[in-house]
């Protein structure tokens, strides 16, 4: 008898250490189904934090009768300070401070698989970038970085299984990985990441990507009744035990990805300035800006003067609620000139394609459009472009002149130190009359330098009489000539040149010679003389009689 029992302890023993081990994870934690509620959702960022914030104005932190859109504009245009800039520091600090929980912020898409639940993630934000209210883009800058988040809960459930006499659960645990691409290429693991645009094109688009993966497991064992007899005849034991019967792997993974378009903003300028003339401490001048972009963002510095353009505007957009990421919005600007003890004369705007960019250089860069045309033979005439143009005319008092000029684009600011010289010319416009009939007047200009004497070729010269407008280039003696029908309302030809940024700008007035009289008006004249002589006659000889 205690050989069977001895024999059936030994049978025992065996089955029950059977069973198999997890897979090593590095993560561990979890929630039993039995326990687990769904994220709760924070609160906002900016309404609920709004008197704690940095504000402008914190009444607005207690306006009523507003929504919470309305309210929230609010609240982030008064964490601009100077709405000439982009405010990329702030908005990072802003994004970068943020306590995400658990909770998914708006538009994310959450997903559930099995044991992964709530998961979701996020491209928070490409730093620093601008997004542009007019064409509805985000721009970034050459370099950046790339800010994401995630989320996601490892929820077991306990379930009751039918024939088991006893379930056991071995929670193995689960891994994850958070990885950014840019245009498929990858750029490294984690929340933060930099990147960097290989093509320097102006405009060309990148698509970043974030992507969570994560896989989770764990391992169910199932224990069923089992009777295990020994001995025989009579002598015949019987032991009922719940016993190790198979284990079941639970494994479920999920991959989400985030993503995002954004544009390479290529900010190339060209700038000259012309001095006109400088008499008695008054400086007549010139100033011209061209960019790729309708983007002019200048200021001209005189010491205690200045003139400034901006054709855009920051404010801060937010979205992602309850978090509200802030990025730098630029939006196009009405008020753009302002000028302080400057003298605003004219202000042209154009937009140039590649002919009328191939013009502007010829004129005002000529060394670069050699560069480009002669060596490189760029016919910059057919490319696809377009540069627009911000010339203005402006009068300032000075001591000398000098003056300085700021020019900001999204990301980068230039300095250029001695930026107004005055060149040693005085071109002169000499007008002549060449022929005049009752029908036309053909009048003709010379154009030259009175320093050094040199005709002036290729300039365009305006001409004006009685209301009739030509525009005329010098050949190459510097000459340039203009017809128009006569008119008797005036005896004034104008002629005009505004600075190509080479040459100063020159004006000229001819005053037409009286008229001699044809045939047939001294015949007029002289019968109307006559006519009146005969009549004063005839009235002193009524007077006398």
């Amino acid at each position: 008898m205690r050989f069977e029992i001895f024999a059936l302890a030994l049978i025992l023993v065996p089955i029950a250490n059977a069973l198999p081990s997890c897979p090593a994870y590095p993560y561990h934690d979890f929630t039993w189904a039995s326990n687990y509620a769904q994220p709760a959702r924070p609160p906002d960022s900016l309404i609920d934090n709004c008197k704690s914030l940095n504000l402008v104005d914190k009444s607005v932190c207690d306006l009523a009768n507003l929504s919470a859109e309305e309210k929230k504009n609010l609240i982030a245009d008064n964490l601009v300070r100077d709405n000439g800039f982009a405010n990329f520091d702030d908005a990072r600090n802003w994004n970068y401070g943020l306590a995400f929980t658990k909770y998914p912020p708006d538009a994310a898409t959450v997903v559930n698989n099995g044991s992964i639940r709530d998961a979701w993630v996020k491209m928070i934000s490409l730093t620093p970038s601008v997004f542009d209210a007019s064409s509805k883009q985000l721009f970034v800058n050459d370099t950046g970085e790339l800010y994401s988040q995630y989320a996601f809960s490892f929820v077991v459930p306990q379930e009751t299984f039918s024939g088991d006499c006893k379930t056991e659960y071995d929670v193995c645990g689960y891994d994850y990985s958070l990885q950014s691409y840019r245009n498929g290429a990858f750029l490294g693991n984690g929340k933060k990441t930099s990147f960097a645009i290989d093509s320097l094109v102006h405009n060309s688009s990148s698509l970043f990507s974030s992507v969570l993966s994560a896989n989770s497991e764990y391992l169910i064992h199932h224990y069923k009744w089992v009777t295990h007899c020994s001995g025989s005849g009579k002598f015949v034991i019987c032991v009922t035990t719940c016993d190790y019967s198979s284990t079941e792997s639970r494994k479920n993974s999920v991959r989400l990805t985030d993503a995002k378009t954004a544009y390479y903003y290529g900010f190339t300028h060209f700038q000259n300035s012309m001095i006109d003339s400088f008499k008695n401490g008054l400086i007549d001048g010139w100033f011209f800006l061209v960019s790729n972009e309708d983007f002019n963002n200048f200021k001209l510095n005189f010491g205690n003067a200045w003139l400034k353009i901006q054709s855009r505007q920051y404010k801060l957009a937010h979205d992602l609620a309850p978090y509200n990421a802030l990025t730098p919005e630029a939006l196009v600007n009405d008020d753009q000139l302002h000028a302080y003890n400057v003298v605003v004369l004219s202000r042209q705007n154009q937009l140039m394609n590649g002919a009328g960019f191939d013009e502007y250089l010829k004129a005002t860069e000529p060394f670069l459009h050699y560069v480009l045309t002669q060596i490189f033979h760029i016919d910059l005439t057919v490319l696809p472009i377009e540069f627009y143009g911000d010339k203005t005319h402006y009068q300032v008092s000075a001591d000398k002149v000098n003056c300085s000029l700021e020019v900001h684009s999204h990301f980068e600011s230039w300095n250029y130190g001695d930026f107004c010289g005055e060149l040693n010319q005085t071109p002169v416009i000499k007008l002549e009359l060449l022929n005049s009939t009752n029908e036309t007047i053909e009048v003709k200009a010379t154009f030259y330098d009175n320093e050094t004497n040199e005709s002036l070729t290729g300039k365009k010269l305006m001409f004006s009489y009685a209301g009739q407008n030509q525009t005329v280039e010098t050949d190459e003696f510097g000459e340039a000539f203009a017809n128009f029908a006569y008119s008797p309302v005036t005896d004034i030809v104008y002629a005009e040149f505004l600075t190509d940024f080479q040459t100063k700008s020159a004006k000229a007035i001819l005053i037409l010679p009286p008229r001699e009289p044809g045939f047939f008006e001294t015949l007029w004249y002289w019968f109307v003389v006559l006519l009146v002589a005969y009549l004063l006659y005839t009235l002193a000889k009524r007077m006398m009689t």
